[in-house]
């Protein structure tokens, strides 16, 4: 029986700024893997379509080259599709029942509808994830319930990192571990996958007594960097006399150094200097100065709150650290207060207490926001740091950013105006 896997969008996607603000929930990093990887991974079946916001459409389809995007026309013909949402991590192991129609429900929510011919007729004009979502509630399934995780907030992805790293280790084969035992390990060898193409230097520590230490293909691990598990190292890293601590995920093509403990890093992104992280998501391309550090315990131990989509949501952690989106900058010196949500393109300056919330485009300055450097300033910045890791500013990221930018206009209408920040080209 032939079945195509669609992966979706739904409303909460907006809870997952500002890392989902400029890419598609099934983007983001837990684990090893993405989610698009990881639910195509668990199921069997590699998505070929997709229901997005629409603004991501064209970076979506310039991403994941074989997937039809927000095609109402690619219904059509189907007998049986297995709609997910890409924000859910099925079980190890998952299984559905193929013969019936039937929604899966995960910690009470739909998070999967399995729909044969007859019930694929109903649904129709289908202009975005949105309706697609509308349309697959109304068809009215018998429900059947399932584990796994369903991911609502950011601190849901840092929460179930390490989990999700020994979840995808296991019965690994892709690589193996090294011949000889390294000098530096304490705990099981098998916990322990090195690529071939990988390069470690001598002094560094691996410690895989909680759970696996992953080095991918390309990365690059400095002497005196202490690894443990569970941690993963993606594609063309390079660390630098590190501690990562137990649970991080660090994506491809990041330079890293400092402390990082319990956090999740895209990719592309900078903290090479020393300055502790801990129980955090940075997006892609964003640079940490000299000396930022992130508090991720409030002084008095009590639960953290972080401002999501307008509101101010109590996590019911008390540890929590921060939140950046892509592109986003701090100077020297910065220190952030725990449950920190800075949006894409913000540029953090030190002095004063600096605001917990910063809007996308926006800066802050003195501890008070400001408006940031003007679009034309920020799209030079951008290409002059993607050109540093041999990537190019492309006509459709650019359009993106620019949707994204009108998209938080609002967001940024309270912010008194004060000149913008000066940018000194060869400085950057």
């Amino acid at each position: 029986m032939k079945i195509d896997l669609c992966l979706y969008e739904n409303e909460n996607a907006k809870k997952l700024e500002p890392l989902a603000l400029t890419r598609p929930v099934f983007s983001l990093l837990c684990g090893t893997k993405n989610l698009f990887e990881k639910i195509s991974a668990t199921v069997g079946i590699t998505p070929s379509a997709c229901f997005v916001r629409n603004y991501l459409q064209e970076t979506v389809r310039s991403s994941y080259l074989d997937l039809i995007v927000n095609s109402s026309g690619w219904l059509e013909g189907r007998e049986n599709i297995l709609f997910i949402d890409g924000a859910w991590i099925p079980p190890v192991g998952f299984r559905f029942a193929p013969d019936v129609s039937h929604a899966g429900i995960c910690s009470g929510k739909p998070v999967y509808y399995y729909c044969k011919r007859n019930k694929l007729t109903s649904i129709t004009e289908i202009q975005d994830n949105l309706d697609l979502v509308e349309s697959l509630r109304s068809l009215d399934l018998p429900e059947k319930k399932v584990e796994g995780v369903v991911l609502e907030y950011l601190w849901d992805l840092v929460g179930n990192n390490g989990a999700q790293i020994i979840a995808d280790m296991k019965g690994f084969s892709g690589f193996s571990s090294p011949i000889e035992c390294p000098a530096g390990l304490f705990g099981p060898l098998d916990q322990l996958f090195i690529h071939p193409e990988a390069e470690v230097e001598p002094l560094v520590a691996f410690d895989t007594t909680k759970g696996p230490v992953v080095i991918e293909s390309g990365a690059k691990i400095q002497a005196f960097t202490r690894l443990e598990g569970p941690c993963f190292i993606g594609k063309d890293t390079q660390v630098f006399g590190a501690k990562i601590r137990a649970g991080t995920s660090i994506g491809t093509n990041c330079r890293v150094g400092g402390e990082i403990e319990n956090s999740i890093i895209l990719g592309y992104t900078n903290k090479y200097h020393d300055g502790f992280l801990g129980h955090s998501y940075l997006g892609e391309w964003v640079n940490w100065g000299a000396a930022t550090n992130a508090s991720d315990l409030r002084n008095d131990y009590g639960l953290v709150r972080v401002q999501v989509d307008g509101q101010l949501i109590n996590t019911g952690l008390n540890k929590v650290g921060v939140f950046f989106g892509d592109h986003s900058r701090t100077s020297i010196g910065v220190l952030l207060n725990t449950g920190s949500n800075i949006g894409a393109f913000a540029n953090l300056l030190p002095g004063g207490l600096l605001p917990r919330n910063v809007p996308a485009f926006a800066s802050s300055k003195n501890g008070k926001l400001v408006h940031g450097n003007s679009w034309e300033i920020l799209m030079q910045i951008a290409s002059i740091v993607m050109q540093r890791r041999q990537r190019e500013l492309t006509a459709e990221l650019e359009r993106l950013y620019q949707n994204v930018f009108h998209l938080t206009a609002s967001h940024r209408k309270k912010i008194p105006f004060e000149p913008e920040i000066p940018f000194n080209r060869k400085s950057a």
